[in-house]
């Protein structure tokens, strides 16, 4: 019986030393679980810090972008009614050209039927002269 029970008692220490055993790598693996849990919480938080960074930059190279086409949109705008002005101004000067052209070309169409009428009446005189000579 003393036999059995040192036998009984080594068994209870083998048994007692596995569960120091077991229970220590059960504590090892639970401290490599936690530093990775760690770890992956701090690559998480710099990832999203990142992030964050990156989405502030877009955002503000978006309202960026927002004011540069606003004010390309005003220029365009500013342009056309620049060039719409500037196209109603040549407009009258091509218009007050051309009825300058059409009236001197009146008042020489005048002076052209003037002349051909002087120049009628000067060879009618001639003509007159000479028959008178001629007589």
């Amino acid at each position: 019986m003393q036999q059995h029970a040192a036998e009984l008692s080594k068994e209870l220490d083998r048994r007692a030393e596995t569960i120091k055993w077991l229970e220590s790598q059960v504590s090892k693996i639970r401290q490599e679980s936690l530093d990775r849990e760690a770890d992956l919480s701090r690559r998480f938080s710099n990832k999203e810090a990142g992030m964050k960074v990156e989405m502030e930059t877009v955002a503000q190279e978006r309202a960026s972008l927002c004011n540069k086409e606003k004010a390309a949109k005003q220029q365009v705008s500013n342009l056309k009614r620049h060039h719409q002005a500037e196209l109603s101004r040549v407009e009258v000067r091509v218009k007050e050209t051309l009825l300058a052209k059409d009236a001197k070309i009146n008042t020489l169409q005048e002076e052209i039927n003037g002349k051909q009428a002087e120049i009628e009446n000067l060879k009618r005189t001639l003509l007159k002269h000479k028959q008178e000579l001629d007589i």
